[in-house]
């Protein structure tokens, strides 16, 4: 999965998901798995991404794509000249 579709496809409330895509709400003392119990393979060893880390992301990914196209802009202008 993309970190668009996990955020696309995460239920509320929900802050981490694990390397098999099933989400979590992972805080002090408390660990809730969504989904059913028969979904998923009970492991301690569970390797979580937090969503706001990927939220954070997906946004520094979509900011340094404008300013690549914009430094490209830059460029072409200073090589080329204004395109009409």
């Amino acid at each position: 999965m993309t970190n668009e579709e996990i955020l696309a496809n995460a239920p509320d409330g929900a802050t981490h998901v694990d390397e098999e895509g099933f989400f979590w709400i992972l805080e002090f003392n408390r660990r809730v798995c969504f989904g059913t119990t028969s979904e998923r393979k009970v492991t301690n060893s569970y390797v979580y991404r937090s969503l706001s880390d990927i939220r954070r992301i997906v946004e520094l990914e979509k900011a340094n794509s404008k300013l690549n196209r914009e430094k490209s802009e830059l460029w072409r202008t200073a090589i080329f000249g204004k395109v009409a």
